[in-house]
């Protein structure tokens, strides 16, 4: 049989069957790997042919989450206004796609006029916090990164690790940063204001009108309101109303429980010398330095003399490079005759003792590379030119005594212990075989816990939020907070119901007046609206409804005696200075309620209306520029051809926030 299947494939068609069989196999297996490394998941865009890879959009990404985080700690209940405010409120993902297109986009025109960013340009703004801001370099990192004094060196070193860049990558982002942003510049320069919208805005700025300011008294009404008689039927009602609809009335949940608190002191943890000492020693290097390192240095610099050419200064940086490396004890005589820096060069290129962050970085990276007095550096290239450096001196870093720090360091290792220890002891405790409230109590006893009886509602403490994730009655929780151990103990449950009328009938009879008050302010403020629109004189309006009435004569919108005589009585000038037209009316309720009216208009002095055109144009002017920048970006960012990695974006997770 086997023989005849060795004839058989002898055949040229049973030979090509088997061929075929062989490829259709080969390419069933290997062709979706070949797919896979074609199309690598490591980009989530590719916008007008250029790939934008994952790693610059998970920077991003960590950028904003790292500024809501920054925010959320630092403004606490009012962080969500300032989230807002900086456009980070919504979904973040989306937020960091949208930038990578936009710059991509932006990339494209500033590659396409072409714009050149010089090194010296990109050192003079990451130094002067002012332009970097102004010029968008804020925008590549997290919040904090600038300090007075510019860029914090110290946090971007640990940016560009966790990043996984260098400073030649960062750099390159600060040049596109740059590019991108004198794009923007450029496209500004296409901004126009019509004349006619300048006149128009002068006009309703200067115009003069004379309010009419009717104000309702919500506190006279609800005085009205409380006159009245009232019987148990109708508060009845309406307490019975509020409790369909919202359970108004209802008494919330209440909970009793003790609460202990432990601290570290009382908790009987001892803490060695040896201890302290370990953890000055492992901490040394970062915390406690007293005096960090300095180092000084001979300086040979080389920038262009006159009309002499970047590469003209560089063949003449390494001519005097060679002879350096020949001869490197001649270096205070060259550098006194051949640096640039005419200052260090009388000294023989003498700088006095700095440490890191007093000079240029790439001068401060050389200086601390070094590793011996004498020893010469390469040539490289610095923010001033071209620069040749001598290690002179190094003086090491000083250091805080351990005398000095140890109470210091044992409060952190007390700290430290007591929350390991204490959550440790509790769980034990509470999942021992005998747990009972009576193991509980000694123990809180033995530890000097110090208790507080409690009865209450849930509200957004910690404790209460404990307290609340207990199910039973003699249950118990735990946590630890700002070096404090809790013990939350359970006693009982008073669950959510709904109370006896008569129990809350005065505050049934205040809110129902309250109701009633505001329904009688509504209907008279849109009275009043009506009979002024229908010419009714507004003194009449006032008389026939109540109203308290105030007329402010001829004003304009800037007018600040106006603004000062009405502040006291809280009156929304913001709001009646939308009316522009006479007969125009409109309403307002702040605590009371207000009508506004406008009497007569009149036209302010030309000679003023001239005076004010200067101030509006460039006001309108920054505002026209502003949207032709924005409308520029946002057609940009329309009209690129995107394809978007779908599957990679829906696998990237924002961290909870």
């Amino acid at each position: 049989m086997i023989n005849v299947i060795r004839k058989q494939l002898k055949t040229t068609f049973l030979q090509s069957i088997v061929w075929f069989f062989v490829v259709v196999f080969c390419i069933f297996f290997m062709l979706p790997d070949a797919i896979n490394r074609v199309q690598s998941p490591d980009w989530v865009a590719i916008v007008n042919n250029k790939k934008i890879e994952y790693p610059e959009f998970l920077r991003i990404l960590n950028k904003y989450e790292s500024n809501v985080r920054l925010i959320r700690e630092q403004y606490g209940s009012y962080a969500d206004m300032f989230i807002k405010m900086l456009g980070l409120g919504g979904d973040l993902k989306k937020a960091a796609f949208d930038e990578i297109v936009r710059n991509a986009a932006l990339n494209d025109v500033a590659k396409q006029i072409p714009i050149y960013i010089s090194e010296e340009y990109i050192q003079k703004i990451v130094n002067n916090p002012r332009l970097a801001q102004s010029a968008g370099i804020f925008e590549l990192l997290p919040l904090g990164f600038f300090n007075q004094n510019g860029l914090d060196q110290r946090a971007l070193d640990l940016y560009l690790t966790r990043n996984h860049m260098n400073m030649r990558q960062f750099e390159d982002l600060i040049e596109q940063a740059l590019a991108r942003h004198m794009v923007v510049q450029l496209a500004s320069l296409g901004a126009y204001t019509p004349s006619f919208m300048i006149d128009s805005a002068v006009r309703n700025e200067l115009l003069l009108r004379n309010y009419a300011i009717l104000t309702f008294s919500l506190d006279k009404i609800r005085a009205e309101e409380s006159s009245k008689n009232l019987d148990d039927d109708q508060l009845k009602s309406f307490f019975d109303k509020k409790n369909r609809e919202s359970k108004l009335y209802w008494v919330p949940e209440m909970r009793s429980a003790v609460i202990w608190k432990f601290n570290p002191e009382n908790y009987g943890i001892s803490i060695g010398d040896n201890a302290i000492e370990e953890y000055y020693e492992k901490n040394r290097i970062n915390k406690y330095i007293e005096h960090p390192s300095k180092i000084q240095i001979r300086r040979i610099l080389f920038k262009p003399n006159g009309n002499e050419t970047k590469d003209q200064v560089l063949v003449r940086a390494k001519s005097v490079y060679d002879d350096l490396v020949k001869n490197p004890a001649s270096f205070e005589t060259v550098a006194r005759q051949y640096s640039d820096d005419k200052e260090s060069a009388s000294k023989g290129g003498l700088l006095d003792f700095f440490t890191k962050g007093e000079k240029d970085q790439s001068l401060e990276r050389k200086a601390f590379m070094l590793s011996k007095d004498g020893e010469i550096s390469n040539l490289f290239e610095s923010a001033d030119g071209y620069e040749i450096i001598q290690r002179v001196n190094k003086k090491a870093a000083q250091y805080k005594p351990l005398a000095n720090v140890k109470n210091e360091i044992k409060n952190i290792l007390l700290n430290q212990t007591f929350s390991r220890e204490f959550n440790r002891d509790i769980k034990k405790l509470l999942h021992s075989e005998g747990y009972n409230h009576d193991l509980l109590y000694r123990f809180a006893q033995e530890k000097k816990g110090q208790p507080t009886e409690i009865v209450a509602p849930k509200d957004d403490t910690k404790i209460m939020q404990s307290l609340f994730r207990l199910k039973h009655a003699n249950d118990a929780d735990y946590y630890t907070d700002e070096n404090l151990g809790y013990i939350v103990f359970l006693k009982d449950i008073k669950h959510k119901h709904e109370p006896e009328f008569h129990a809350v009938k005065a505050r049934v009879k205040d809110d129902f007046i309250n109701e009633r008050a505001q329904a009688v302010l509504a209907e008279r403020l849109k009275e009043a609206a009506k009979s002024l629109r229908l010419s009714e004189k507004p003194e009449d309006v006032a008389l026939r409804l109540g109203a308290n009435l105030k007329k402010t004569g001829l004003i304009s919108k800037n007018n600040e005696e106006i603004a000062r005589e009405l502040q006291p009585e809280n009156i929304p000038l913001s709001k009646m200075f939308q009316l522009e037209s006479k007969g125009s009316v409109l309403t307002d309720v702040q605590k009371d309620g207000y009508v506004f009216f406008v009497t007569d208009v009149a036209e302010a002095d030309p000679q003023e209306q001239q005076k004010k055109k200067d101030e509006v144009s460039t006001m309108l002017n920054n505002q026209v520029m502003t949207l032709t920048m924005q409308g520029f970006v946002a057609s940009l960012s329309r009209n690129a051809k995107i394809e978007t990695n779908e599957s990679l974006l829906n696998q990237i997770e924002t961290q909870a926030l």
